[in-house]
This record gives C-alpha cells, structure tokens and sequence, in this order.
C-alpha cells in the first residue's frame, strides 16, 4: 500500500513539471511569400510545452545584405479559429532586421501554449497584410477532411447558381470608421466586369460622418471592391441583397444581411492573411526547373493542394455551402490561369515557330489540365480574379484565331471568340458560361471594327444575328442584343441629355458659353492622373484659348476650398474652372454616370452631350484635335 501511494506521489511529481514534445521537419499545406529567388524561410521544428508554443525557422541567403525581420504581431491560429500570441524571438528582437547567411540562420519564435486539443495550426506575421504566413502545420498525420452540408445548404447552392443572371436591385449602406473627408476617399466600387469591362461602374462618397447607401440595379452578381485607406476588400453583391456594412480600421469589412436571404460571403473576411490566398496559386512552379510531365504534375498537385485548402478553411472558419464552393472554385481557376499563363511564356520563348509552338500547346498532355478549368460553374463568373480568366481562355492557341469574311463585304476581320464556341465543346465535352461570356465580351469590339470597315449597320446586324445563334445562354443573347444597339446610337455623335437635376447644374456652366464646344474635365487634387493632366492643360491654355475661341475647357472639382483655391492659383491660371457643392457634382457624376476621374464629356453648341468623350490619357492638344474632328463631323449618321 505504501508503495502505491508513493508511486502515485511521484506520478504526480512528474505531471506537474513541463513535459514537451517536438515535431522536427514538421508538415504543412502551404506557405506563402516564405521563399524568394535570393532566399528561403523553412519551419524546422516546433516544440509543445506548458508555457509556451515555440517555432524554429531556418532562414537562407544567397548574399548577406538579404535580410529578414518578424514583428511582434505575428500570432500562431489553432483549427478552431484561437488565437496565441507572440512572447519572445531569439536573437536582436522583434522588429529588428536579420542578415542572410547561406548556410543559414535560425530564428526561433515563442507564442503562448497551444491548448491541450490542438492538432493542426497556422503562423501569421502579420494581420492580413503580413509577409510570412504557414497554413496547415501538423505533425504529418492529420487529414484534411471535407466539411459536411446538408440537403437544405446544398440546394441553396444549386439555386444561387440557376438564378445567376436574373436581375434585381441590391441595397447597401455602409459605416465607415475613422474617416477623414479632406482626403475626399471614394470608398465603394462597384464593377460589372463579367460580359464588358467597366460596362457598369459606380461610385458613391461618404457624408462627413462616414455614412452612405447605394442602391443598384444589377443584372447578376458582381464582386465588388471596397476601398479604406489602400485596404482591398472583396464582397459578392447579388441581386436582392440588402446589406450593411462595416469598414474598420485595419480595412476589414464586417457585413450584415437586413433581408431573409443570408449573405453568401458571411465569414471570408475574418481569415488572417485572406489576401495572400490567391496570389500563392498564381505561382504554381517553374517549367525550367520541372519540365513538361513534372510542370503538369506540379499543377495537379496544386489542385489537390487548393481543395484540401477549401476543406481546412472551411471547417476552421465555419464557412457556408455557399462560401465552399466559391472558395475551391476559385483557387482552381487561379492554378488554371496560371497553367495558361505559363505554357503560353514558355512555348513562344523556346520555340521560335509559330506554328510549332501553337501544335505542341495543343497535344493532348498539355491540354488535359485545361479540363479542370471550372468554365461552366457560374462560380467563377463571380470570381474575384474578375476580367483574368477571359483573357487566358480566350488567347490560348486551343481556341485558335481565324479569319471571317464580313456580311456584305470583301473585308475581312480575326476574331479570337468564335471558333471557341466550338472549341469549348471539345475541351469540355459541352459549351460552357465561360466561352459565352468571352463571346460577348469580343463582340462590342468586332462591331466596332465592322463599323469602321464597312460602314454597314446590316453588317453589324448580321454579325450580332450570328453570334446570338452560337450563345447558350439566355442572359447572353440579351447582352449581344445591347451591345449591338449601343454600338449603333454611339454612330450619332451627340445625344439629348436627360432632365434631371444634373441637367439643371450642367446649363448653369455653360450658359454663359453660347454657341460654342464646351469640354468639361472632372478632377481632384487627390487624383494623380488628373494632376499630370491639368499640368498639360496649363501649359497651353492662355496661349491656345482664347476667349474667343470656339472651344473652352472647363475644369470642375468639388474639392475644399482651401486645396481648390491654392491648387487653382499654382496650376490653372488662364483657365475656366468651377468648384461645384459636394451635392451638384454628384448630380453631374449621376448624370454622365461618371464612374471615376479624371472624366472628359464634350458639350456641343446646342447642349447635346457627345458619345465620344476624348480619352483621358491623350495630351491636350490631341484632346483639342479630337474635339474639332467630332465638331466638323457632328452631322454624319450611320445609314440604317
């Protein structure tokens, strides 16, 4: 008896000392930024004790000015979303910056215990914007286990993505914290840049607490970008959303639905180091050092990576069906585009035929990781790499150029999309969202360019009737439709402005300009190209304008007075400009829906606005070259 009660004494001894343990050569999913062409951080070790979690990097240079540092806002993220803090580094400190060695430097960090449970964590340097982060660490027998769903979740899935192109409005107002209004922020854009770049684009400013509401009309969901003191969010806006927002300090949105239908994208941006995500799938490997059969393993292998990427997210940050599905399909389609990327680099770089390079891109080997792009899952038209997989798609050699003879004419034009309605279909066994939208994404262009070979509206007509025929989807035809229509109002050069509020403000500028071409330019001092570009406009000004001229430039701000009147006198001397009320220049931006500066409209002698605003990167006497052209050709009409 006496034998028992002392063994269990020094049983107790020994469990109430620090035991640890160690994981030497530890495994991980990924790291990201953790390895440059002139050096390398490498997690060799960690060891569990009962004070602190400690981490050992190995840090390698190729020359010894390369240096390294780690801040103390570093913290290690366990599977269930807690946080442990930084305690202590080797050596000269947090914050402090380490010389390269080639054979190596050790750093070793200390964080505060990981509890007792923890099977799998993360590193973060950084909150967000850090420049190290290692995803996944475990000590090799972990499985990344895909999260379940219910029936219910999933076919609220399956919903989302039947009803994409239905159309709606969505509702948002928005809160932003610590906002400064002299630095004249525009905080919210909203892009449609599925079908045509920039097709619809608004921006809105904040009241001086901080505070606005949008409302929009949408005809599918957009990623929309909001912008915080250089911070990037991403948020998806679908129609029907009503949402509000929260921008904090550190840039991060907090939203929150006011409607029934829950938000698709409720828990994304809480991730630490959300913003290195995709950028580490941009890089998959180097073709050089792999070759052809080792470059398309690599690639398989991020596949695999980036799914078991979505599962350990997924259950760590309790991410919806919804958010699932975004989520993996959007690293798939960024290890894709980067496989485009570089077979496309590669191929032209090392063989210098054409005709070569283009046959080999096409053999069967090389085009079987293309069948894992996710081209007919209307996930990735929702995608944050916005207008980035239409080009990759659309330019590979698989989907070869050729030539068209134009309807009605000898002319001929080349045309990246059409053949890829056929082309899809080989590739994926069916025609796909993807190739639709590259379709109509080329056919304003190719309208364009029928107009100006042809001069035939029953050329663009015919165009428009034989794409239509080729698109699969409803949404499609409908866009090409429009596209075709504006392409032929846009032949008219002025049109009547609407009566609006901002129709009242804009007569009462050019009132005093009768009879003559007004060009107005919209600008702020916050804005750097509109700066360069009225530094131009200065320079010619008083010699080229005169008051009697026949065009008059017209610079309208609605920046504070003070930034106004000093930027006025140093740079716009000898040139009409008007600082509008915050509420008028809103009313004009509404009008011409202004999407950003700087921002050209052209005002003809009658009050009609032109179609074909000069554009904002031409010097001013080229701007003034145009502007004269449109005047002497203002009466010409496309023949219908």
């Amino acid at each position: 008896m006496k034998r028992l009660i002392l063994l269990l004494f020094l049983s107790g001894i020994l469990f109430s000392c620090d035991h640890s343990r160690s994981i030497d050569r530890p495994k991980w999913l990924t790291s990201f930024n953790m390895s440059g062409p002139r050096w390398r951080v490498e997690l060799e070790r960690v060891e569990f004790t009962d004070t602190a979690t400690v981490l050992t990097f190995n840090y390698t240079a190729t020359a010894e000015q390369n240096r390294i540092r780690f801040t103390k806002k570093c913290f290690l993220s366990d599977e269930k979303g807690r946080e442990y803090k930084a305690l202590f580094q080797s050596g000269k400190g947090f914050g402090k910056w380490i010389d390269g060695a080639s054979e190596g430097t050790l750093i070793t960090i200390g964080f505060e215990p990981l509890e007792k449970d923890v099977k799998v964590f993360d590193f973060i340097e950084g909150y967000n914007n850090g420049d190290f982060a290692v995803i996944g660490i475990n000590d090799g027998n972990y499985r990344f286990r895909k999260p379940h769903y219910s029936r219910k979740e999933k076919a609220a899935v399956d919903k989302w993505k039947s009803g994409f192109f239905r159309k709606g409005e969505a509702f948002v107002s928005c809160a932003i914290e610590g906002y400064n209004p002299a630095k004249d922020e525009d905080p919210l854009f909203m892009e449609d840049d599925l079908f045509d770049a920039f097709t619809h684009l608004s921006s809105v400013r904040p009241d001086s607490l901080g505070n606005f509401s949008l409302s929009v009309k949408l005809d599918h969901p957009q990623t929309n970008v909001v912008t915080f003191k250089n911070r990037l969010c991403n948020i998806l806006l679908s129609p029907g959303d009503s949402l509000s927002m929260r921008i904090c300090e550190n840039g991060l949105a907090e939203i929150r639905p006011l409607n029934r239908d829950a938000y698709p994208l409720q828990h994304m941006g809480s991730i630490p180091a959300w913003d290195r995500v995709y950028h580490y799938f941009e890089s998959v490997a180097d073709f050089d050092s792999l070759g052809w059969d080792g470059y398309i393993a690599k690639t398989y292998d991020y596949l695999s990576i980036g799914d078991s990427f979505a599962d350990y997210f997924a259950r760590k940050y309790r991410f919806t069906a919804f958010e699932y599905e975004y989520f993996r399909t959007n690293v798939r389609n960024n290890v894709i585009i980067n496989y485009l990327d570089r077979r496309l680099d590669y191929v032209r770089q090392h063989y210098k035929s054409r005709a070569k390079a283009d046959s080999l891109l096409c053999c069967e080997d090389l085009l079987s990781p293309l069948r894992e792009f996710p081209a007919g899952d209307p996930m990735i038209l929702a995608s944050t790499s916005g207008w980035i997989p239409f080009n990759r798609f659309r330019y590979d050699p698989v989907m070869i150029s050729y030539n068209r003879t134009l309807h009605g004419s000898s002319s001929a034009y080349q045309d990246n999309s059409l053949l890829l309605a056929k082309k899809d279909s080989a590739l994926f066994g069916k025609r796909t969202l993807l190739g639709d939208v590259c379709l109509v994404r080329d056919s304003r262009r190719n309208m364009n360019n029928i107009m100006d070979v042809t001069h035939e509206p029953d050329s663009a007509l015919a165009y428009t009737d034989f794409v239509k025929d080729l698109l699969i989807t409803p949404a499609a035809k409908e866009k090409v439709e429009s596209i075709y229509e504006d392409v032929m109002s846009k032949q008219i050069p002025f049109y009547d402005l609407p009566s609006c509020a901002g129709k009242d403000v804009l007569q009462s500028i050019i009132s005093k300009y009768s009879g003559k071409y007004v060009f107005l330019e919209f600008w702020s001092t916050s804005c750097g190209p509109c700066v360069a570009q009225i530094k131009n406009w200065n320079q010619i000004c008083p010699a080229e304008i005169r008051p009697g001229a026949d065009i008059v430039p017209v610079f309208i701000t609605d920046d504070s007075e003070q930034r106004y009147n000093h930027f006025v006198h140093e740079n716009l001397q000898g040139c009409e400009s008007i600082r509008l009320s915050r509420s008028d220049c809103k009313a004009l931006w509404d009008m011409f829906n202004i999407s950003g500066i700087p921002h050209h409209e052209i005002i003809n002698p009658s009050g009609q606005a032109s179609r074909r605003a000069p554009d904002h990167h031409g010097t001013p006497r080229e701007v003034l070259r145009q502007i004269l052209a449109l005047s002497e050709n203002a009466a010409i009409t496309p023949r219908r």
